[in-house]
């Protein structure tokens, strides 16, 4: 450490760092430390590396040096209750073995337990692990249940995802469990939406339908907008959310996965497209990219994904609110099959919209403090791999138990 880099240890930057670089990456810092009760993750290398739990006492304290902040600087030390854990990032957990345990770390170390925000990411561990895998009724939970030309044209296939939408909206509840009143005008806006447009669950994604005015500043939290409030019902992957809106997400699924008219599968053409997310992604996602990278597994988005092949329409988005933001560039193999080209149902023209599914699957071909390079493949990849590993055959969904 130096007198002006003061911090060290910490295993999101490669050397010393100040505390407000620390706060710019998502962490807390002497001037905005964690409240009591608050959920946190200690980042600092050695065997407090990951654990999680929740504060119990913040205090104002100079150091002596051992810790990770230099002798004589002055910082707020944290005192955190260790709680299990069942988290699996980079494979290993060791909040059980120390489960009860009282630990110190000063602020610049501990981070939000907030992975499941916005652009929210996952392992395919975390994947099998959620609610949405537990209530999706599709055989095969990387597919959506091909269904013939008949059934396609069947209009009860399309009364499913309404009374699905309907209930959503009827029951819609943030993060906290409020529940959020979706006034009679604004519920029979989006179901005329939904009735008028023969893609209607795709169409009602791609249009700024107002649910209610936005009390939250933070993405991950709002539910102001159709689309926000539908991916957030999947970042967040609570009840009852996300069982009232399965059929209508699994009928977007379908859509994006197969012609309806013919029950093929829709394959992309293929090429490059970006993301200018407005937020930066929190620190506990960041170290899933890097861990990713570093061992070539797959990470996964909870919600849908909307990008563009226009890059400078990519970066105005990321720039929009006067943030540092962050950028994805995504590639695209050609013929591929877990993306679609949306333009021609989008409600703003102009914008050649690629959208993928939710739970998508990419490599992270490179990465760096404002921007992540992936690389689009199979939905299924991280779960065949990981059998043949281990000499196993079959279907995705055979090894899902695995």
């Amino acid at each position: 450490s130096t007198p002006d880099a003061p911090y060290f240890g910490n295993g999101a930057f490669y050397g010393p760092y100040t505390a407000t670089q620390a706060k710019r990456a998502g962490f807390f810092s002497p001037v905005d430390p964690p409240d009591e009760g608050e959920s946190v993750v200690c980042f600092r290398r050695g065997p407090h590396w990951q654990l999680r739990g929740k504060v119990v006492e913040v205090q104002e304290t100079t150091s002596d040096g051992l810790d990770g902040l230099r002798k004589g600087e002055d910082g707020v030390l944290v005192t955190v209750a260790v709680e299990a854990s069942n988290s699996s990032i980079g494979g290993t957990s060791t909040s059980c073995q120390f489960e009860g345990e009282m630990i110190k770390a000063w602020s610049t170390f501990l981070a939000p337990l907030n992975d499941m925000e916005y652009s929210s990411i996952c392992t395919t561990h975390e994947f099998q692990a959620s609610r949405f895998m537990e209530r999706y009724p599709c055989l095969n939970v990387v597919d959506a249940d091909p269904i013939s030309k008949e059934e396609a044209l069947d209009r009860r296939n399309k009364r499913k995802a309404r009374a699905s939408l309907v209930s959503w909206l009827a029951s819609l509840a943030d993060n906290d469990g409020e529940a959020l009143d979706v006034s009679e005008e604004n519920q029979a806006k989006l179901l005329e939406a939904f009735d008028s447009h023969h893609e209607a669950a795709l169409y009602l994604y791609t249009t700024h339908q107002k649910l209610g005015p936005r009390i939250c500043l933070n993405t991950g939290q709002d539910y102001s907008l159709y689309y926000r409030a539908l991916n957030n019902t999947l970042n967040s992957d609570l009840e009852p959310n996300i069982g009232h809106a399965i059929p209508l997400i699994q009928r977007m699924i379908y859509m994006l996965l197969y012609d309806e008219s013919t029950g093929m599968k829709r394959l992309h053409a293929g090429g490059t497209v970006w993301k200018g997310d407005t937020l930066h992604p929190v620190p506990l996602n960041m170290h899933k990219l890097r861990e990713a990278h570093r061992l070539h597994r797959i990470i996964r988005f909870r919600q849908f994904q909307s990008t563009t092949s226009d890059e400078k329409l990519a970066e105005k988005y990321r720039t929009r609110e006067d943030g540092r933001g962050y950028m994805w560039r995504i590639d695209i193999p050609p013929k591929f099959w877990g993306a679609r080209d949306i333009r021609s149902i989008s409600w703003k023209e102009g914008e050649s919209e690629t959208l993928f599914p939710c739970y998508a699957a990419f490599y992270v071909v490179g990465m760096d403090d404002d921007t992540c390079h992936l690389q689009a493949v199979a939905r299924d990849t991280d779960l065949t791999n990981r059998a043949r590993r281990h000499g196993l055959h079959g279907s995705a969904v055979d090894l899902l138990d695995y």
